[in-house]
């Protein structure tokens, strides 16, 4: 709601409500205020913030969210850097997805 309303206006408080949010909530839930997060950099923002939190939630959601998650993530940054800065992307996610979904990382 408060995206919503203020839009760009009041950055520092949108992002300090997804950090609250984000502190608050088991691993499993984090995923979708990740997003929210992230879009919300994307649109008000700096690239290097939206970034930023796909990095980050890469790392702080559940393990078997990890994959989907990585695949938007190396997705932004070939669509805002090209595909060569992927790379260090691609050797992050062989090292946090579950082995079960390496292969596809692959």
């Amino acid at each position: 709601k408060f995206v919503k309303r203020y839009e760009g206006k009041k950055m520092e408080r949108a992002r300090d409500l997804f950090e609250q949010a984000l502190s608050k909530i088991p691993e499993r839930e984090r995923r979708a205020i990740f997003l929210m997060y992230a879009k919300f950099e994307e649109d008000f923002g700096l690239v290097k913030n939206t970034m930023s939190v796909y990095e980050r939630a890469c790392k702080e959601i559940a393990p078997e969210e990890r994959y989907d998650l990585y695949i938007q993530y190396i997705n932004k940054a070939s669509e805002y850097f090209g595909i060569t800065k992927t790379r260090p992307i691609y050797e992050d996610a062989m090292q946090h997805v579950p082995d079960s979904r390496i292969k596809d990382v692959a």
